[in-house]
């Protein structure tokens, strides 16, 4: 179920966070922070968020639903459903989203464009009667509508990697192992790339012309990048985390991560610059960690990170709990022909505390 709150501002980006209540959406806002005085350097600038969610998916089952912005609307959907649900930012008007022909067990949700949402599921079960992949449509009557799209051909083409033992399986977590998954996927224009990785397939690249819904293979590879990675349209690269283990970092103990600029122009990609981020202990991170990036336009990102934080001592036994670590950085190009590219932080990180009954782990997505 989703229910609205308040309105948002949709220059603002939309922080998505979970909760023992379902999701819950923030908006976020940028502030200047005073620099030091009498120096030259710009205001520092800060993310916080709203003080109270914009929106909420309330939490009927356990189970935790994923959602994406397009354009002025929320789509969601819970995972091993086929159903959705659609918000209106500007009038919080909320109503259930068309079905989904099969349901998503491992889903992410693409917005490309502002009328267009793609839904993978990123366990790729082959064959004929499975549906891995659909298209969210908005019409020109503002309604929604969900059209199957084709597998891609190597998955399309391996009927055996949907078996009985494994639709009858469902209460087993481990019934995946074993078939391809996507291990990195972007929106590059009016396409969605994936990387595919499987013992039986091997490894490979596909786009999906989301218009005509048709695939082409970009190669027998996979971009070095894991999970959501974003195009960057005024540097020409594709931004996100190396699916470098951790122990390629020079301090493991700080459970270091890469962010990556990558050139898809050629092939395979090739990585032209990657900055080390660390956490500032090791204490300050959560055994099990996810990063996410976000990007705000003009070179800007926004990198959050889960972190542990103390507590008042008067909070029931608890002594830690739950915050965002909330980090801005620029890209900017150096002038000539080398095209080398500068990364500058924005400021301190900035952490945002989850308080009771509200905090998990500290894990968020941006929309």
């Amino acid at each position: 179920m989703l229910m609205a709150c308040t309105a948002a501002n949709q220059q603002q980006p939309l922080v998505l966070t979970y909760s023992m209540e379902g999701l819950l959406v923030y908006s976020a806002r940028l502030e200047s922070v005073s620099a030091v005085e009498h120096s030259d350097e710009p205001p520092a600038l800060e993310i916080r968020l709203s003080p109270d969610p914009i929106a909420r998916f309330l939490n009927d089952d356990n189970v935790s639903a994923i959602a994406v912005v397009s354009g002025d609307t929320i789509l969601s959907l819970v995972p091993n459903s086929r159903d959705t649900a659609i918000l209106d930012i500007v009038t919080q008007a909320s109503v259930p989203g068309p079905q989904l022909r099969d349901p998503k067990f491992y889903p992410v949700m693409l917005p490309v464009g502002d009328d267009t949402v793609i839904v993978m599921d990123t366990v790729l079960r082959g064959g004929g009667g499975s549906c891995c992949f659909e298209a969210l449509r908005r019409d020109p009557t503002g309604s929604w509508r969900a059209d199957p799209l084709p597998n891609p051909p190597s998955v399309a083409d391996a009927e055996h990697l949907s078996t009985e033992e494994e639709e009858d399986d469902d209460d087993d977590d481990d019934c995946h192992v074993g078939l391809p998954a996507v291990s990195a996927y972007f929106v590059l224009g009016a396409r969605v790339w994936i990387s595919i990785i499987g013992c039986d397939i091997g490894t490979c690249t596909y786009s999906l012309d989301t218009e005509c819904g048709t695939w082409r293979k970009e190669g027998s590879w996979a971009v070095p990048l894991r999970g959501q990675s974003l195009y960057v349209p005024e540097l020409d690269l594709v931004f996100g985390f190396s699916n470098l283990p951790l122990v390629g970092c020079s301090n493991y103990n700080k459970r270091c991560h890469h962010l990556c600029a990558l050139d898809v122009e050629a092939r395979p990609p090739v990585v032209r610059h990657m900055w080390e981020f660390s956490a500032e202990t090791k204490e300050e991170v959560p055994a099990r960690e996810t990063v996410r990036l976000a990007h705000l336009g003009n070179g800007r990102f926004c990198i959050a990170r889960p972190v542990n934080v103390e507590r008042s001592a008067w909070v029931s036994a608890w002594c830690n709990g739950k915050g965002t670590c909330f980090t801005l950085v620029d890209v900017t190009r150096y002038p000539g022909l080398d095209g080398e590219l500068e990364l500058a932080r924005r400021g301190k990180p900035h952490t945002h505390q989850w308080g009771w009954p509200y905090d998990q782990d500290g894990h968020v997505d941006f929309l």
